[in-house]
């Protein structure tokens, strides 16, 4: 089954979001020095990224913008969880490790 280019495009743009946060919030955490929990930190904050733009896209959607799609907000939240959720099992098993 072929999903539809919407639905490619929030899952990208979920994926983005997310690794533009991650990235944003590591440096964020190199410069104030803390490194306990950053990358960790980092990768939820991406996926609460994600998930927050596509809220953000479907409630302007029901102001007049666009088409109500709940599987908009799915495919975006669903892209970030993609790029996030394995890099936080292997920082969790590193750290269960140690």
């Amino acid at each position: 089954m072929k999903l539809p280019l919407d639905k490619q495009l929030h899952f990208a743009y979920g994926q983005n979001i997310s690794e533009i946060t991650i990235v944003a919030s590591m440096i964020c955490f190199w410069i104030s020095g803390y490194n306990q929990y950053s990358f960790e930190i980092s990768l939820a904050l991406g996926v609460i990224m994600s998930m927050l733009a596509g809220a953000i896209k479907e409630w302007l959607d029901s102001k007049g913008s666009g088409t109500v799609d709940i599987n908009d907000f799915y495919a975006t939240a669903l892209g970030g969880i993609y790029k996030c959720a394995p890099l936080l099992v292997i920082a969790f098993l590193i750290r269960c490790s140690n």
